[in-house]
């Protein structure tokens, strides 16, 4: 699927998200299937990628596919 922060921005703050909605996309960028790197959230904001305990200090990276099909491309 070749998606990127607009549709994961979606899912995110959707108020039926299940644990959520979060106030915005949760990584701070994504790679999508040709390669092209997306900004997300804030690298200001602390994320919402790893957990509580995970995304303080951390940047969220989302690279779009692999599993269950570890399918990257060349360009990511």
């Amino acid at each position: 699927m070749d998606i990127g922060v607009d549709e994961i921005r979606k899912w995110h703050t959707n108020p039926n998200k299940i644990g959520g909605p979060y106030r915005d996309i949760g990584y701070h960028y994504v790679i999508r299937r040709n390669g092209k790197i997306e900004i997300g959230r804030p690298i200001e904001q602390v994320g919402a990628h790893a957990g509580k305990e995970g995304n303080p200090g951390s940047i969220g990276i989302c690279v779009v596919g692999g599993k269950p099909l570890l399918n990257f491309t060349r360009a990511q």
